[in-house]
């Protein structure tokens, strides 16, 4: 019942470390602020001298409130318990600093306390790191913490915090221990429930689950089968956080926790690997209460093959937590696309794992559909696995589409080349050599794809340029020269499912140099997404002024950069006659100009460097 906090970094003081259990089955008489103590003696780690509080409680009786007045006081409790009983203690109302909890059996010995099935997890099975206060056992069921530690409750953890304890070794009579540290006073309501218990049914009624005692958990058992596949699927929270566990026979959590919230939660389908008695096991965090409604289903993983660039399959997934698997043999180096059409889930996660079972690539799909797009090729021979996992409670349909991209290649300043993606998901993968120091531009027209992205990448697959590109059309304009000689590669990805043509057109750009008060320079730009870019010897104090004229494109942006690369004068116009602002030059140096037609526009312009 106690929150990662000690795993994690989430909350400021916590409640962490460790509690041990059992108590001298006998009662003792100690001056206290109750009428309730009693005659016996204490658990020899007890001293009868330092307590101020003692008192009792009964398990699943009303919560108790303890007070420590006096700085280096000691309390303690006692409860009949029965063996067997799982206990939990919930702590609220705290405003006593710091304090540690210990508990003793009727044999006065300390044992551990139980861990939740959230820290058994992330002990054993988990990667995160664990916390300096646990020593695990080599034991993969279960760890323990050391007996001689005890539990630290502060009263910084502003929603309580709480304790679940082993199964009671034996009947009798259990002692709480509340040791304050420093010169601590101040007070706390305990309460001490046993969890909750009862059983759920695959395929059966869902069971509304009511915890209403803080720190209290639910414990629900059922008969499964060795190979049998179980998913849960947890609604009607009210609970404001926790998280639900399925426990295997031997107590070891069957996968990692869920977390669960108001929005409820779902646990995938698991595959029981033994035949026994399970438990769905609800542990709300910290000292929360409310309802959960747990439903339980036995309806196994769907499992199919899907082929690259054949049929598409329609997977539908009927019960939450279900998912569906399809595997395909690729070899080595081969690039893949999947498109998600038909798409009835309201939100689902598209995972592909690579032959070992790691993933090697995921996406976020929502009834609208779209694409699970790889950013590298396979990196190996094998049998991949396509994994379709609804986000929480959603079911529904979806069909998968497996494509390999369309390749090419295309030539610098060479013809155009029409790109057709006719099954949603497909991409496109053009090659074109280069050579270092290039300007290129590509340029985007006949473009019946609803929207897409056009990316340039370098011999190592690192982006160097993108776009966006819609029906209307338009251009890639790379912003350096290219960086080395070698083969670059356009990627054309439709957004979601879209399918159509787009023709590309790759250029080198339109140069030359000019001279200050020259005449006016026409400049003839004729390739669709082709720029301009011209260079003109400048000195330092200089003020020139770019002049453009005879502009006979629809809109056009020229632009002043000085020899480091810094924009110092631009404009964007489709007026047939217009100027640049006037600008002083820094240094004796060569400076550049660009023209960018919008679009993929062609046309001409003339354009004059001035100077007074």
């Amino acid at each position: 019942m106690r929150s990662l906090c000690p795993w994690v970094q989430c909350r400021g003081a916590v409640v962490a470390a460790s509690l041990a259990l059992v108590s001298a089955g006998i009662t003792f008489s100690v001056a206290t602020e109750t009428s309730q103590a009693a005659e016996g003696s204490l658990p020899p780690a007890i001293v009868a001298a330092d307590l101020e509080y003692n008192g009792r409680v009964a398990v699943g009786g009303e919560p108790v409130t303890v007070k420590i007045a006096t700085p280096n006081k000691n309390g303690v409790m006692t409860f009949q318990g029965t063996a067997g009983q799982r206990i939990n203690l919930g702590f609220s109302s705290v405003s006593l600093t710091q304090f540690q909890v210990s508990v003793y059996g009727p044999d006065g010995s300390l044992i551990s306390r139980q861990p939740t099935a959230v820290r058994n997890y992330y002990a054993t099975m988990g990667t995160r790191p664990l916390s300096s206060q646990t020593q695990v056992q080599t034991s993969a069921t279960a760890y323990q913490f050391t007996a001689d530690s005890g539990a630290t409750i502060s009263s910084s953890e502003m929603n309580g915090s709480s304790i679940d304890l082993v199964e009671l070794p034996a009947t009798g009579v259990y002692t709480i221990f509340f040791d304050p540290l420093s010169t601590y006073t101040g007070s706390f309501t305990i309460t001490v429930s046993h969890e909750l218990e009862g059983t759920i049914v695959p395929q059966g009624s869902a069971v509304s689950v009511a915890i209403g005692r803080a720190g209290q958990n639910a414990r629900y058992t059922f008969s499964g089968n060795s190979g049998q596949a179980v998913s849960l699927q947890l609604s009607d929270v009210t609970i404001r956080s926790g998280y639900v566990s399925i426990l295997k026979p031997d107590g070891s959590p069957l996968g990692q926790p869920t977390s669960f919230a108001h929005a409820g939660a779902v646990v995938d389908a698991q595959v029981l690997p033994t035949s026994g008695m399970y438990v769905v096991l609800i542990d709300p965090e910290l000292s929360y209460t409310g309802n959960v409604k747990l439903a339980l289903y036995n309806a196994p993983d769907l499992l199919g093959n899907i082929m690259i660039d054949q049929m598409t399959v329609t997977p539908t997934l009927t019960v939450p937590g279900q998912r569906a698997l399809y595997t395909f043999n690729a070899s080595a180096g081969q690039w893949v696309n999947l498109g998600l059409t038909g798409v009835s889930i309201a939100s689902s996660t598209l995972s592909l794992l690579k032959p070992d079972g790691s993933k090697l690539a995921s996406t976020t799909i929502g009834s609208s559909g779209g694409s699970l797009d790889p950013a590298m090729a396979l990196p190996e021979t094998g049998a991949y696995t396509i994994v379709v996992d609804p986000v929480g409670n959603n079911t529904g349909s979806m069909t998968l589409a497996l494509s390999s991209p369309v390749t090419g290649t295309l030539a610098l300043d060479g013809a155009s080349v029409t790109v057709s993606l006719n099954k949603p998901g497909k991409t496109a993968r053009y090659t074109f050599n280069g050579n270092a120091g290039q300007w290129v531009s590509l340029g985007l027209t006949a473009v019946g794809l609803t929207s897409s992205s056009i990316s340039l990448l370098d011999q190592n697959g690192t982006q160097l340029a993108s776009t966006a590109v819609g029906t209307a059309g338009g251009a890639l304009e790379i912003s350096n020269p290219l960086p080395a000689t070698g083969v670059y590669t356009v990627l054309v990805r439709p957004g979601g499912p879209y399918t159509g043509n787009m023709t590309l057109t790759l250029s080198t750009e339109v140069s030359d140099s000019l001279k200050i008060n020259a005449a006016p320079r026409p400049i003839m730009i004729s390739r669709a997404g082709q720029s301009g870019r011209y260079t003109f010897s400048g000195t330092a104090n200089q003020q020139i002024t770019i002049k453009a004229t005879n502009n006979k494109f629809d809109s056009v942006a020229v632009n002043l950069y000085t020899p480091s690369g810094v924009l110092q004068a631009g404009a964007t116009s489709s007026a047939s006659n217009f100027n640049l602002n006037t600008v002083t030059l820094a240094t004796t140096d060569t400076y550049t100009i660009t023209i960018n037609p919008a679009l993929a526009e062609t046309g001409s312009i003339h354009l004059q460097v001035t100077s007074q």
